[in-house]
């Protein structure tokens, strides 16, 4: 293997290159450039703040129906087939009184020790490895 291909290959923004290279190469860089401003555009949240480890739906604060534009409009803008995403990233959007009784009737229930549950972390590097593949990989 050359030295080239091995520094494709042991990227930090976890996309497998080994197959593809050329392809990484071409489209990585600028699809990363691409994918960080409709981010930025889409949370009001400036460039330099968001990076591949940026978590959407934490940091960024995109959650509920947000979410599901997020992703509706990404799918849209970058040609990316979205019908293969089965992890929970968003949860509801706005308060529901009847949720803090929920929590405390299941906590009761689990025990108190339980872990809360959490929706899978949405890095962007998962956008920009999506964007350049053509379809949602997570």
């Amino acid at each position: 293997m050359n030295k080239l291909n091995k520094n494709i290959k042991d990227s930090p923004s976890g996309l497998d290159r080994r197959c593809a290279p050329a392809l990484y190469v071409g489209r990585y860089v600028p699809m990363k450039s691409q994918v960080f401003a409709f981010i930025s555009e889409f949370t009001g949240v400036s460039l330099d703040k968001i990076s591949l480890d940026t978590l959407v739906n934490d940091e960024l604060g995109v959650d509920g129906d947000d979410g599901a534009d997020l992703l509706l409009e990404f799918s849209e803008k970058f040609d990316v087939d979205i019908s293969n995403i089965e992890c929970v990233y968003f949860g509801s959007e706005g308060f529901n009184p009847f949720t803090i009784l929920f929590h405390a009737i299941k906590a009761f229930a689990d025990g108190f020790n339980s872990k809360p549950d959490k929706f899978t972390p949405l890095p962007v590097s998962v956008f920009v490895n999506s964007a350049v593949k053509g379809v949602w990989v997570h």
